[in-house]
């Protein structure tokens, strides 16, 4: 079964747990699922604090549960160093993981998290892709679209039942601090930027992004601005002042983002088992979609 973006839209008009601006990302020219999805992103005018996840999320055929995967900004390190974390989740129960870069379960339910965090220049343009090494196994990659330089996030291995990718899903901006069952103090969040481009996939034309849109409690509140670059939207978001620095140089001077996920890889690939290979006919209903989109997004990110 295909996902057509309408009918994902329908479904995200109500807003994802936690988050506070949202995205949708389609492929219209797919005819078939897909093994592979490159999300280029930016956050060069981010400020180098914690605090924001700004993320992609992806769904896959025959199984109830996504995952997702973005960039984290961190503070700099004691010696400068600009520190970049990335994170690359599945949380579908019965997903299996031997890599040293993630361990059971995902923001306190079931599935996998992996993480890295990197010396990166937040001036350059990022690749996040997920990529599918065969047998269910799929490999999460953050590629710095200027030097080159890959980096394997981690490797994990979805249950029994589980096809290859949806050609659509949801993106989102969280300010994580307000995960809590407290309202959130709409003048806390600080000013940021993030450029979410079109997503790749190779052997089909490239993503489409709708209009990014903000919700939640803070709605209206935050300066939400969405401004539409070439192949993308450059989101900004918050009122308050950051605590942490910003990059000197504008996102509109960087180089576009190359979306080729094999440029001069330096990756290290840690061993995994593949599981047995029992299959079912699992396919999501409307139901089963409206329970994923509506519930199936966790609370804290790892």
């Amino acid at each position: 079964m295909k996902l057509s973006a309408v009918f994902i839209g329908a479904f995200l008009a109500a807003p994802l747990v936690d988050a506070t601006v949202g995205i949708q990302w389609y492929f219209p020219s797919a005819t078939d699922f897909l093994d592979e999805v490159t999300f280029p992103m930016s956050i060069a005018n981010a400020p180098r604090q914690e605090g924001y996840y700004f993320a992609q999320q992806f769904f896959f055929d025959g199984i109830r549960q996504g995952g997702y995967m973005g960039l984290q900004p961190r503070y700099d390190d004691w010696n400068g160093d600009k520190v970049l974390h990335a994170a690359f989740s599945s949380f579908q129960g019965g997903t299996t993981t031997t890599h040293r870069n993630c361990h059971d379960t995902a923001d306190g339910g079931p599935g996998v998290s992996c993480a890295i965090d990197i010396d990166g220049a937040y001036v350059n343009t990022y690749n996040l892709t997920i990529k599918g090494l065969g047998r269910r196994t799929w490999q999460g990659l953050l590629i710095d679209t200027v030097t080159g330089r890959s980096h394997e996030i981690g490797v994990w291995t979805l249950p029994a039942g589980a096809g290859n990718l949806q050609t659509s899903g949801p993106g989102f901006v969280e300010y994580y601090p307000w995960n809590s069952p407290k309202d959130p103090d709409c003048t806390k969040a600080p000013r940021t930027e993030v450029t979410f481009f079109d997503p790749q996939s190779p052997n089909t034309s490239p993503a489409k992004i709708d209009p990014p849109y903000d919700y939640g409690d803070c709605l209206g509140q935050e300066d939400f601005r969405a401004v539409k670059v070439a192949d993308g939207y450059t989101i900004h978001y918050g009122t308050a002042a950051s605590s942490g620095t910003t990059q000197a140089s504008s996102i509109h001077a960087a180089a576009k983002p190359s979306t080729s996920s094999s440029v001069n890889k330096q990756t290290v690939q840690e061993p995994f088992v593949f599981p047995d290979d029992e299959t079912t006919d699992s396919k999501l209903s409307p139901q089963e979609l409206t329970d994923l989109l509506f519930f199936g997004k966790p609370d804290s990110k790892e």
